[in-house]
């Protein structure tokens, strides 16, 4: 897929715009996307927002799969990530080792900066309210927004982790001194083949030892998630996004 070509959403999604190479949104997020406002969102009523990170060889349209676990009156939108697999087609978010589990520092650290870049510019870009930003990531979406949630926790109001892990952060990324309270979810294949179910495990302990609000569930499943984990991922969401009439 070249940088110019709209790829085409699911055919469940409606009312979601493309933001292109060539667009203003583009250039001030750093990153093409796919957004859907609701309709009674105004500047005057901004809604809270569900950032959808995609994976390893995703774009902006693979995560749409989970837009309807979103609570009504909330805003959705999907960044492609920075970087091209010229071979394999779509996109990822940083260099990772998957048989030491380790990311490069410096393509990490490059990784996490769009992504903050990114979430920064939304409430700038659309009728959303910056209070209510929810990171919901699968396997490497998970990691970069895990990563973001470890250092620039005050970005959002919760993170999920689907199918991802905490990785490594370098020294230019010190970890928050504490995430009190703060609200992340975790959910896992135990027979995942891509990011062992370990993994899953120390990403749930490190967030602890942080003083995060962890829900966490393993499923009988691979690298994906099944209607159990969806059940789940809904029910979190309606709880950490609370009320969309909130002001």
């Amino acid at each position: 897929m070249t940088e110019n070509t709209q790829p085409k959403l699911p055919v469940s999604v409606r009312s979601a715009q493309w933001a292109g190479p060539d667009s203003i949104a583009t250039e001030v997020s750093g990153l093409i996307h796919y957004v859907r406002l609701p309709e009674n969102a105004t500047a005057d009523r901004r809604v809270p927002l569900v950032v959808l990170s995609h994976g390893w060889a995703g774009d902006e349209t693979a995560m749409w799969v989970f837009a309807r676990l979103v609570p009504p009156g909330t805003a959705i939108v999907a960044p492609r990530a920075p970087r091209e697999l010229p071979h394999y087609g779509g996109y990822f978010w940083f260099d990772y080792n998957p048989y030491q589990r380790t990311a490069e520092p410096q393509s990490l650290a490059e990784a996490v900066s769009t992504l903050r870049r990114f979430v920064q510019a939304m409430p700038e870009l659309y009728p959303v309210d910056p209070r209510r930003v929810v990171l919901v990531g699968f396997s490497q979406g998970a990691m970069v927004g895990n990563a973001l949630a470890m250092t620039h926790s005050q970005l959002m109001r919760g993170v999920a982790s689907l199918a991802g892990a905490a990785v490594s952060l370098p020294p230019s990324l010190p970890p928050v001194d504490s995430l009190a309270g703060f609200p992340v979810f975790i959910a896992h294949g135990t027979e995942d083949e891509m990011v062992p179910p370990v993994a899953a495990r120390e990403t749930r302990d490190w967030f602890a030892r942080l003083g995060a609000n962890v829900t966490y569930g393993e499923y009988p499943i691979g690298h994906k998630m099944n209607s159990a984990a969806m059940r789940d991922l809904q029910h979190w969401l309606s709880q950490v996004i609370g009320d969309t009439d909130f002001q």
